[in-house]
């Protein structure tokens, strides 16, 4: 399977949504993204449990690679994939699609159920030790040799998530031993990769990102993020750790 790329990655969101050539993502979902799909490969003939979906355009390029996905989200917007799918030419990816609506801390499979799971920057947001409960459950529902990739927020220091969930910023950010802790060690996988993600200068991403913050220029958000280079805001290396924002992490069930 060839490696997708960011570039890659936003073409296929433009075809699903043409004005987000524009309007486009956060920067760090241009990363992830194409990491976890890469990470996953290969996905054809393989069944896949995405964890909170809701309109995700990951689930649907898994899907468009062959892979049998359920997507899994309390949010109703998750029965929107098929739909969004058909609507920009995928009907073989709508059909590989099962939106369900359920809570990810109990989930409705059996052990063992799925080859593939993937999360992106999810875990963080769920309440209490929910973040460890569907680590547990996600790894519990993925069959013997399957793989899982996870993608969070990272920093040096572990920061809890605040008193009210309903809040848009609520969320855990991680350091090494909360994501061992409340991550890795309750799903009991082992760990194949991890990586970490940031921004190596922060005042000349600051810079370029600038002209998004007013409103009459947000069309510039979508290629301000593809096209900023790797050098400003990337995968980094162990020495730059300093600058760690996020972590993606793939872990392999043992075989029975």
């Amino acid at each position: 399977m060839q490696t997708v790329t960011r570039f890659d990655f936003h073409r296929f969101h433009g075809r699903l949504r043409p004005l987000s050539y524009l309007y486009g993502l956060p920067i760090s979902r241009y990363l992830e993204y194409p990491w976890t799909a890469n990470a996953l490969q290969p996905v054809a003939g393989h069944s896949l449990l995405d964890v909170g979906a809701s309109r995700s355009p990951l689930t649907i390029l898994l899907a468009h690679q062959g892979a049998e996905v359920v997507a899994l989200d309390p949010d109703p917007l998750v029965m929107d994939l098929p739909t969004m799918a058909t609507r920009a030419g995928l009907p073989a990816a709508a059909r590989s699609i099962t939106p369900q609506l359920h809570d990810a801390r109990a989930m409705p499979f059996a052990d063992g159920h799925f080859d593939r799971v993937s999360s992106v920057s999810v875990l963080e947001h769920i309440p209490e030790n929910g973040d460890s409960e569907v680590s547990r459950e996600m790894a519990r529902v993925l069959a013997p040799g399957g793989l899982m990739a996870l993608t969070l927020p990272f920093g040096l220091a572990y920061r809890p998530p605040g008193p009210d969930p309903s809040q848009e910023q609520f969320q855990r950010i991680y350091d090494d031993a909360a994501l061992n802790e409340r991550v890795i060690r309750p799903t009991g996988l082992n760990v194949v990769k991890v990586e970490y993600f940031g921004v190596r200068m922060p005042r000349l991403f600051t810079l370029l990102q600038s002209p998004t913050k007013l409103w009459f220029t947000r069309l510039l958000l979508g290629w301000v993020n593809v096209v900023t280079p790797s050098r400003i805001c990337g995968f980094l290396n162990e020495d730059e750790m300093e600058h760690a924002g996020g972590v993606c992490l793939l872990l392999r069930k043992p075989s029975a």
